[in-house]
């Protein structure tokens, strides 16, 4: 009980932790109990067995027959408890570093994107049908588009050193929606439902279109966004500040930034 007590504190400590989600909610505190085994483990270890645990789950999906595809999407789920491990392990022991965060986003990006194409050569298998492949490879490069406008907003954010508080869907409930839909680990586990059904090339063509569509509107919107923070800047320079400095000093003064 005492790791699990520490497990928790040092999370809860951690002011970096993903907002609450009904995924996490449930997973995480889970993931303290499957921790226990792994807790003398180095980090570094625990996320080299999380990659070799995406490269089999893309291997089972692109081998692309009902039972690969089911233990497939399971270990795709899996991957995304054992970051979770990964995350309490690194926590406990102290060693979390901007590196190990920098690679864990950065191999996250390529997995995710991987699984799509993954998916589209399994059903191709499958099914026989072309078509899924090039779906596959739609997805895979909307999504790589999504991620670099991400990797922009953190780019600005660093550079004026502001919080990247920035989020164009202010409604809640849209958000919700958007993040049960569309994002990880929530598409893993659409990815068990629909395989043991047998009914995944139906999930691949719905995002083949949802996808695209999503990350089109949310590039226009947020084009518009930053035309206005400029526009704005424009007219708040002739009173020697603007949005971005504003910004800057009231986290400074928060003291968020030192």
């Amino acid at each position: 009980m005492k790791i699990i007590n520490k497990l928790k504190t040092s999370t809860n400590k951690c002011k970096e932790i993903e907002e609450k989600s009904s995924f996490s909610s449930f997973f995480r505190p889970l993931s303290f109990y499957f921790s226990i085994p792994f807790i003398k483990f180095n980090p570094n270890f625990l996320s080299l067995i999380m990659i070799i645990i995406n490269i089999l789950a893309l291997a089972f999906l692109c081998y692309g027959s009902y039972n690969t595809l089911i233990i497939g999407s399971l270990l795709v789920c899996f991957s995304f408890f054992f970051d979770y491990v990964d995350g309490n392990v690194a926590r406990y022991q102290g060693k979390t570093s901007i590196r190990g965060k920098y690679l864990d986003f950065i191999s996250m990006i390529i997995i995710t994107s991987m699984i799509y194409i993954a998916l589209g050569i399994g059903v191709f298998r499958m099914t026989g049908q072309i078509n899924y492949l090039y779906l596959g490879l739609i997805i895979t490069m909307f999504h790589l588009f999504n991620q670099s406008t991400r990797l922009f907003k953190y780019l600005i954010s660093f550079r004026n050193k502001i919080e990247p508080k920035y989020n164009p869907l202010k409604n809640n409930l849209i958000k919700k929606i958007i993040n049960l839909t569309i994002f990880f680990p929530y598409v893993s586990i659409y990815f068990i439902i629909f395989s043991i059904i047998g009914k995944i090339h139906y999930l691949l063509i719905f995002y083949g279109i949802l996808i695209p569509l999503f990350v089109i509107a949310k590039t226009i919107r947020e084009y518009y966004y930053w035309m206005k923070i400029d526009k704005s800047n424009k007219k708040e320079e002739k009173n020697g500040t603007n949005k971005l400095e504003k910004w800057n000093r009231k986290y400074r003064n928060r003291g968020s930034w030192k």
